[in-house]
């Protein structure tokens, strides 16, 4: 248990020094970061930018009052493969 905390904790700490210093139009920005210890445990937070109109899970969730058109998820998934790419190929690092 002890080493999943210690992975998890390394995966927060590459994530905050990877999306920290991105910039592309399909990544959300961070905008902070936190991490405190006290008796639950360390508390790692994440700030990401404002993303108006809710997430894009709930507008492709069944549950949804406004499902999105294929044409649209089609645009979104593209999006995604475009930040992703930008992220593993094009960074100076790999992730």
């Amino acid at each position: 248990m002890f080493t999943f905390g210690l992975q998890g904790h390394k995966e927060w700490v590459t994530e905050v020094n990877v999306l920290g210093i991105v910039e592309h139009p399909n990544l959300v920005k961070l905008v902070g970061y936190c991490a405190d210890d006290d008796e639950r445990g360390i508390q790692r937070l994440l700030i990401y930018e404002y993303m108006p109109n809710r997430s894009v899970e709930h507008h492709l969730s069944p549950r949804s009052d406004t499902p999105l058109p294929w044409s649209r998820r089609l645009k979104i998934a593209q999006d995604a493969a475009r930040g992703l790419t930008y992220l593993h190929e094009e960074m100076d690092f790999q992730v």
